[in-house]
């Protein structure tokens, strides 16, 4: 195999999952909201947990994106909406908060509208309109079911953690958003319970979710070398990373599934595994 640059994970952003629900189900969905449909969601206790750690730890965010699922769907989104907010007025004024919504029908656009009037946030919005997204990753085909991956021990990453940031969703924190829907999926009891610090580069757990993830082998990840992860800022990474993210991954119009996420599925669908709870 080729060697490539080692990721980081950058502590500096954080995703939050705060729901599974969502009103599409995209093919290759990297949240498994299609595949492992799941109706359960962050609290607001679970938010201000998080807020109070931030707060404790000096933490004042570059960003906080706020994911799904579709998060306009979460039964108190104004409540945690308006937690991140108070956070950004009163602690950390340079925080960029952001709403990631698929921009499909009445009801979501509605609770954006209202959302960004009311609170300083700023809305990403994909104005999905197909289940199909051909710019998709195939999330589910596990590189360590590949023949040319078998010798991997897969602690190189992928560029998603060093550009969006560690992630947190009901269990607790993970290196990125991928690894919290793998997590999910697999029952793997992984998840930091408490804020992870500069220091902590989740090594361990990225050979646990990176050898079932679809992003591991994306072309984008060879666009970065080793000086450049060395040299370069995360803007100027993820500046390289957007530029090639259009010209170097293949169009996928067909749902791929791999042998050990087809038996995870299946073992999933019979029973949902539960983990413990951030």
């Amino acid at each position: 195999m080729v060697d490539r640059a080692k990721y980081f994970t950058n502590h500096n952003r954080i995703e939050l999952i705060i729901t599974y629900r969502c009103n599409m189900k995209c093919i290759n969905c990297e949240a498994q909201v299609r595949q492992a449909p799941s109706s359960k969601e962050m609290s607001v206790k679970q938010i201000s947990k998080f807020i109070r750690e931030s707060i404790e730890n000096n933490i004042r965010w570059e960003s906080i994106r706020v994911l799904g699922g579709e998060p306009t769907l979460h039964s108190e989104i104004y409540s945690i909406i308006e937690c991140l907010d108070k956070y950004k007025r009163d602690f950390s004024p340079n925080t960029v908060i952001m709403v990631v919504t698929n921009g499909y029908g009445n009801f979501v656009n509605r609770i954006l509208s209202e959302l960004s009037t009311k609170y300083s946030i700023m809305i990403e919005n994909s104005k999905k309109t197909s289940n199909l997204q051909s710019h998709f990753s195939p999330i589910n085909q596990a590189p360590m079911d590949l023949e040319a991956y078998k010798n991997c021990n897969f602690i190189n990453g992928c560029w998603i953690p060093t550009i969006c940031g560690i992630a947190l969703d009901i269990h607790g924190y993970y290196p990125c958003s991928a690894a919290a829907a793998i997590a999910r999926v697999f029952g793997l009891t992984v998840a930091r319970k408490t804020i992870p610090l500069s220091a902590d580069d989740f090594t361990e757990l990225l050979s646990v979710f990176c050898e079932k993830c679809g992003h591991y082998y994306s072309k984008i990840n060879n666009a970065i070398s080793h000086r450049q992860i060395e040299e370069c800022t995360v803007q100027e990474i993820e500046s390289i990373i957007n530029s090639q993210q259009v010209v170097m991954e293949e169009q996928i119009t067909k749902e791929i599934i791999s042998p050990i996420w087809e038996k995870a599925l299946y073992q999933w669908k019979i029973k949902e595994p539960k983990l413990t709870k951030y």
